[in-house]
């Protein structure tokens, strides 16, 4: 995988990863020389706007904290406001401390096609013991309609489900998290449920695409170990959408739920889509 050549051949001290269609702020690596004369950090966080053809469409990171100033905390404390929705991070939307990558050994899962952005990230933060959020806009992504995540998916999507369970066992094999205490089991508990539900997302996802035929989609609603998944969920933490189509494939048999398809598609993708629009979310 490029970005782990990319990491493990680096010469600076901080990485940063830019998607080839996507911009920076001019002031990016201003800010970040400005928070490093403070002190040192293993990642430091900024806000992130969206772009398309119709111009920029600012996304306030810290909507639900009201944060008028930058703040520091520990990785622990970060990705738990991102788990509760008060707070968004991406890849492209921090610089991380090569020689904190290189001594955990955080890699990107080779052969992963979706999800192993946020797995490489959460595994980031989850050993992080000083991350500090620059509360302005420095990153500006594109949003093209033509990329791998927002075309119709198919069954590589059912990779979101591997990181996630990638991520339970990571925290399960830390013996030692500085700053997490009790709330170890609390996030083992949060990526339990968030596995079942990026499961049911991506089989939701793939029931509303027309890159799926209907044979092998029987075989995906039919599979036992896949629907006691459905039935044993606890999606707790899950979109309404998710939630949903969990009780729709739990309802009608896989034959009826197959002929249903081509008359539910149209409806639900007007769920994924707000979805999305709700949770603002950058594929």
């Amino acid at each position: 995988m490029a970005r782990n050549v990319g990491i493990l051949k680096a010469s600076g001290d901080y990485i940063v990863f830019v998607d080839s269609d996507d911009t920076v702020s001019p002031y990016l690596v201003q800010r970040i020389k400005e928070v490093l004369r403070k002190s040192e950090y293993e990642i430091i966080a900024w806000k992130y706007a969206r772009k398309d053809h119709r111009g920029t469409e600012l996304v306030d990171t810290a909507q639900f904290l009201r944060l008028y100033d930058d703040i520091e905390t520990t990785g622990v404390e970060f990705l738990q406001s991102i788990l509760s929705g008060k707070m968004n991070s991406y890849v492209c939307t921090v610089a991380i401390k090569r020689s904190f990558v290189v001594k955990n050994n955080i890699l990107f899962t080779p052969g992963a096609k979706y999800g192993e952005d946020l797995e490489f990230l959460y595994k980031c933060f989850l050993l992080a013991n000083k991350v500090y959020f620059v509360n302005d806009y420095l990153y500006y992504y594109f949003i093209n309609t033509d990329s791998v995540t927002n075309r119709p998916a198919d069954l590589s999507i059912l990779h979101l489900y591997g990181s996630t369970k990638r991520l339970v066992r990571f925290i399960k094999g830390i013996e030692k998290i500085k700053n997490i205490g009790e709330q170890k089991e609390t996030l083992i508990r949060i990526f339990e449920s968030k596995a079942y539900e990026s499961l049911i997302f991506s089989v939701f996802r793939i029931y509303i695409s027309n890159k799926v035929n209907n044979n092998i989609m029987l075989q995906i609603l039919s599979n036992n170990r896949i629907r006691n998944y459905f039935r044993n969920a606890n999606l707790m933490y899950a979109s309404r959408a998710v939630r949903l189509f969990r009780t729709f494939v739990l309802l009608f048999p896989p034959h009826l739920a197959i002929f249903l398809r081509p008359a539910l598609r149209s409806f639900m993708k007007s769920l994924y889509r707000a979805y999305k629009k709700k949770k603002l979310v950058i594929p």
